[in-house]
């Protein structure tokens, strides 16, 4: 929970000059083909809009406050930084894909909404509706995109899905989630690379104390969780370079290839050795 407003714990530095977080080609979009049947994902996030399409099975999962249940023919919605746990039943499958909010730009619809007031909000956007849309039309038509790697009408679908629920902050008085900050990438790149948070800590100036009750303070979760979840993120990244597992640990921080097994297994099902096969990066129309 966060820290009481009352308290006041100092603030988090600026850092002006924020190097870019490698990633995958920005011509490529990730997607999930779950077929594996009963894992426990413990508390995690992403960076982007996750949507799913359940085809088989059940996935049980709590996510804004709410425990939901997504079977058969669901969409499944999870906003950027929302923290959420999920169970996938013994035969469970899903079809899903990650987006960043640029990429709902890239639908080639011409009469798809452009969404340009949701591009230029400082604030950026946020999701109104509910985590699982129930017998949506566009579960399994999303799903056969995605296992066709049709990427453009994937995409197309889940422009409409997510156009659906999406707002400005200002123009809904609904606050982004506090991990949309710009500034908080900064603070990231300040910390992340460091061997600890408490070495990252005094790269920023701050006690590892007074660190961790600003970050909480600020985003309502602990730095060192924030740390670890942009860490497996970025140890994705590479994995889908096809660079060995062993460069990727050691790159991204992890104590050993099997520190970085455990953490892969615990928040995305699988190892780093099967994440390709599972998670692909799926290449935009005509790149």
């Amino acid at each position: 929970m966060p820290v009481s407003p009352h308290a006041h714990p100092p603030p988090l530095p600026n850092v002006p000059t924020v190097p870019a977080r490698a990633g995958p080609p920005a011509s490529h979009a990730l997607a999930l083909h779950w077929d594996i049947g009963a894992h426990r994902f413990e508390p995690h996030f992403h960076e982007q809009f996750f949507v799913a399409a359940i085809t088989h099975g059940a996935c049980h999962f709590q996510c804004a406050g709410q425990t939901c249940t997504a079977h058969p023919g669901d969409l499944v919605v999870i906003a950027p930084f929302q923290i959420h746990q999920a169970l996938s039943s013994e035969g469970t499958r899903y079809q899903a894909l990650y987006l960043n909010e640029s990429d709902l730009c890239r639908s080639e619809s011409p009469s798809a909404p452009a969404h340009t007031s949701l591009t230029e909000a400082s604030t950026g956007p946020v999701w109104r509706g509910e985590p699982v849309l129930p017998k949506h039309p566009l579960a399994m038509p999303l799903a056969r995109a995605l296992a066709q790697q049709d990427l453009g009408t994937a995409l197309r679908m889940a422009h409409s899905v997510l156009g659906a629920g999406l707002g400005r902050a200002d123009g809904h008085r609904l606050a982004p989630h506090p991990l949309q900050r710009p500034e908080l990438r900064a603070w990231l790149e300040a910390t992340q690379c460091q061997p600890t948070l408490a070495q990252g800590a005094r790269g920023l100036q701050l006690s590892p104390t007074a660190f961790s009750r600003a970050f909480q303070h600020r985003f309502g979760m602990r730095a060192v969780f924030f740390r670890n979840q942009m860490r497996l993120q970025q140890a994705e990244d590479l994995l889908l370079q096809a660079i060995p597992a062993g460069q990727v640990a050691a790159h991204c921080g992890y104590a050993d290839q099997a520190h970085l097994t455990r953490e892969m297994k615990k928040y995305r099902g699988v190892t780093p050795r099967h994440y390709p096969r599972h998670y692909q990066a799926m290449a935009w129309p005509g790149r």
